[in-house]
């Protein structure tokens, strides 16, 4: 039987003590456990005295540090929460953690633990090696000469991609821009700049350059922002040499190069995705043909209607604004314009419904769950069955208030579900949050209690409330330490999936409703929104695709580099390549990160999240089962199961990007 979910949390926003106590009891507790751990003699070593008590110990640890991130994400600024700098919680909690691990006795008593149970208890196996691998890592084993320059190797490779993420997000590019050059920007956006009678002094960071690129009238502006924006530095000489000590670091593990080290714990292998890649150049760039000559004919007519000279040609700096200015109406334009038909209390209502259709689930308000606010909903989770098994709580916090940060909606486990690894029983239940910051006063309802949702906005709360019911439902096989196994490149295929529940016009039917009139989206305004998304879609992968192949072509230290470089940007995007409009420069920073391999995720993502989708979705009209399926094959194990069987248990085949490029008209 389930047990109450138990929140180690006060929610108190005030009171900096109230997390200071969290911590010194949780420390306390740890440091007991181990205590008593190293205290026992050979004989004395069981479950019972060293797994249950380190598992139990471990989760409140986890449980402690999710509540005190949740405040520190939900506060704002001015709150009197602690600040990590003046309280490191987390470092704190892991600090203790760690330091019990490297003492000595109790390292002894994990390997005598390890020799005794774990050969005739597999489902113990991976539990107590992680453990033992802490161990060694925090000083209980001695490294051999090898190990210590992997150490050396991998300190240098982490410190040289801090370097140039900083280096990246400190030294955007200045650049004066005159009245005239200015034609097109929004003169709000530009009062943020320092200006004199003659120019503005434009700092270049993303997101004014996306700005600037998109809304400048002058063909010369978008150029003169485009090349200084994406310029030559000398981050390139530090980028050569982490590229240098990654290969170095590969070989030293048998590796040929970083390439098949990067893909080594993928789920699409290099010479997939080598392929993958190959194969969508060609149908992006014939897709782009005829988008080019549109946008052609657009630059024409913009340069014709506000006096610039035409020269004939189509560049990358014209493609967003020519893009944009095509558009019947913009997608801000139509996502506020929607607005109308997208009321809070009734899109959370129809949400709520949908995904328990779906999910075969029963959605109930909870009224006496603890609460850090009074405006926070609180909803039990449970099967749609007649035992009806309560499995977690989804909070909703998503009204501004002045003491809660300006956010979009996001999801955030505040107590992970707990499944025993021996006793394979849930023995603590899931809480999740879905926070947003939707104000009351900006809302352009009639009444003044309502709130109207953007487009934006409610495919966001769609996306996080899918994210929410996927951490209730899920139920792996393992304790929560432990259980992602997935590999990580299709770690985010489930966001890609809820995403196009915001999307799909027949869901977007059902969970809308004007505010006055009460009638659903007219088709005219779903058509144009779907033709919004996927337009604009085609010239994002195409830039994605094409920095892929740069990117592997590097880490395979091909011969023919230059050579593909040229080939690749004529056959995806129709233009003669130059190294001035090579933008893959500015992505470097980004493929030399921590997680460079979430690089090529993205589109991997997407293409089995499409796939997922519109499996679920159409066949779920002719066959209401599917929905629970889908539950019990994907949500429940995700995160613990070899992935390849997992989708192709529910697709009944491998997944194929059929649907990512039907969705696409590609």
């Amino acid at each position: 039987m389930a047990c109450r979910p138990e929140i180690f949390l006060q929610w108190d926003f005030d009171h900096g003590e109230t997390h200071r106590n969290i911590v010194r009891r949780v420390v306390d507790e740890i440091n007991r456990v181990y205590s008593q751990i190293s205290d026992l003699s050979n004989d004395e070593i069981s479950v019972d005295t060293v797994y249950k008590p380190i598992e139990i110990g471990l989760y409140r640890h986890l449980v402690a540090l999710r509540n005190i991130h949740f405040l520190h994400i939900l506060s704002s600024s001015h709150m009197n929460t602690p600040s990590s700098s003046d309280f490191p919680s987390d470092k704190i909690l892991h600090s203790v953690l760690y330091s019990s691990l490297n003492r000595r006795d109790v390292f002894q008593v994990l390997l005598k633990f390890n020799e005794k149970y774990c050969s005739s208890k597999p489902s113990l196996r991976r539990w107590i090696s992680k453990l033992l691998r802490l161990g060694n890592r925090f000083g209980n084993k001695s490294f051999d000469d090898q190990s210590a320059e992997f150490n050396r190797l991998e300190f240098i490779i982490e410190d040289m991609q801090r370097t140039l993420h900083l280096n990246r997000r400190l030294r955007h590019p200045l650049i004066a821009l005159s009245r005239n050059e200015t034609n097109g920007i929004c003169s709000t956006f530009l009062q943020r700049f320092e200006q004199n009678d003659y120019a503005y002094l434009v700092l270049l960071d993303p997101d004014t350059f996306n700005h600037v690129i998109s809304t400048a009238h002058n063909p010369e502006t978008r150029k003169k922002v485009f090349l200084t924006y994406y310029r030559e530095t000398d981050d390139m000489i530090f980028v050569n040499k982490l590229l240098k000590a990654e290969q170095d670091y590969a070989k030293r593990l048998g590796y040929e190069n970083s390439a098949e080290m990067l893909f080594s714990s993928n789920y699409l292998k290099e010479s997939s995705m080598t392929r993958l890649y190959t194969h969508f150049s060609s149908r992006l760039g014939n897709a782009l043909k005829q988008k080019k000559k549109d946008w052609l004919a657009q630059k024409r007519r913009q340069c014709g209607r506000f006096g610039y000279q035409f020269d004939e040609e189509l560049n990358l700096w014209d493609i967003d604004y020519c893009q944009r200015t095509s558009e019947p109406v913009s997608y801000d334009e139509l996502s506020l314009k929607l607005s109308e038909y997208f009321p809070l209390k009734h899109v959370l209502s129809q949400l709520l419904s949908m995904y328990d259709n779906f999910l075969g689930l029963k959605t109930l308000i909870a009224c006496d769950f603890p609460t850090w606010n009074h405006n926070v909903l609180t909803f039990s989770v449970c099967n749609a069955t007649p035992e009806s098994e309560l499995l977690g709580f989804i909070c909703f916090d998503l009204l501004s208030r002045r003491e809660k940060r300006d956010c979009p909606p996001y999801c955030y486990v505040i107590q992970p579900g707990f499944t025993s690894l021996l006793h394979k029983r849930r023995e603590k239940l899931t809480v999740a949050a879905v926070v947003a910051s939707f104000d009351l006063s900006t809302s352009t309802a009639t009444r003044s209690d309502m709130v109207l949702l953007s487009h934006k906005d409610t495919a966001n709360l769609c996306r996080k409330i899918g994210s929410a019911y996927q951490a209730v439902c899920n139920r792996p096989p393992y304790t929560f330490y432990n259980t992602i196994v997935m590999e990580k490149d299709i770690l985010g295929v489930m966001d890609k999936f809820w995403d196009n529940f915001g999307w799909e016009p027949e869901i977007l039917r059902f969970i809308s409703c004007h505010h006055e009139s009460d009638k659903p989206i007219p088709d005219d305004l779903l058509a144009n929104l779907c033709k919004v998304r996927y337009d604009k879609d085609i010239f994002k992968i195409a830039v994605s695709v094409y920095n892929g192949i740069i990117d592997l072509k590097l880490r395979q230290e091909a011969d023919d580099l230059e050579s593909s470089k040229q080939t690749f940007y004529k056959h995806i995007f129709g233009l003669e390549y130059s190294k001035y409009l090579d933008f893959t420069t500015e992505n470097f920073s980004l493929i030399s990160l921590p997680f460079s391999r979430l690089y090529y995720c993205d589109l991997l993502c997407q293409i089995i999240g499409d796939d997922l989708f519109q499996s679920l979705f159409k066949n779920s009209r002719s066959c209401p089962e599917i929905g629970l399926e889908f539950r019990k094959k994907i949500l429940e194990p995700f995160g613990s199961v070899n992935p390849k069987e997992m989708f192709t248990s529910f697709l009944g085949r491998k997944p194929n990007h059929k649907a990512f490029l039907q969705l696409r008209n590609l």
